[in-house]
């Protein structure tokens, strides 16, 4: 793991691995538990601790949220990755709504209860929003972890609001972790 850069081969401080630990629950297929914990084999310098939300806490829709990525920074088979770390103001999406976006274009319920949405629609700019290579970042509300990247629309369109593992669903699997 790097710590402590916004450029992804410069600077930083690389701490091994030591283990990984996966949501029991993972399913590939629906993209459900997507969380993995990662064991550094010591803490960073300085060390500064992740706030994580409680579900109390969770935004509902409207509120302004940022997510936080190395992924493609345009959407298409033609975007390329970002060695810069990037930031993008979202919204949070209503999870009803979500959840029948994702319903109309999949076919099916895609989006669970431990997930939550959020995109931007940007008038005349297209969206922002996370792309492939944004897996597994942040989602922050204020100082704290709302969410973690886990899919998009194919070919990171607009199309649908962005899907994230939704933090204070595992907060007591973190814990026991």
């Amino acid at each position: 793991v790097i710590i402590g850069t916004e450029n992804l081969f410069a600077g930083g401080q690389i701490i091994p691995v030591q283990a990984t630990f996966t949501h029991p629950g993972w399913d590939p297929y629906l993209l459900s538990n997507d969380i993995q914990l990662l064991k550094l084999a010591y803490a960073p310098t300085p060390a500064t601790p992740v706030v994580r939300s409680t579900f109390a806490e969770d935004p509902i829709g409207g509120e302004s949220a940022t997510a936080i990525g190395w992924g493609r920074t345009s959407s298409g088979d033609a975007g390329m990755s970002t060695s810069i770390l990037n930031s993008a103001s979202v919204d949070v999406i209503n999870h009803t709504t979500c959840k029948s976006n994702w319903a109309l274009i999949e076919g099916e319920d895609v989006v669970t209860d431990s997930q939550i949405c959020a995109i931007t629609y940007d008038t005349g700019s297209g969206a922002r929003m996370v792309c492939n290579g944004d897996s597994g970042g942040p989602l922050l509300y204020g100082t704290k972890v709302i969410g973690i990247a886990s899919f998009v629309y194919r070919g990171c369109y607009d199309n649908a609001p962005n899907v994230y593992t939704r933090v204070s669903s595992y907060n007591s699997w973190i814990d026991g972790a």
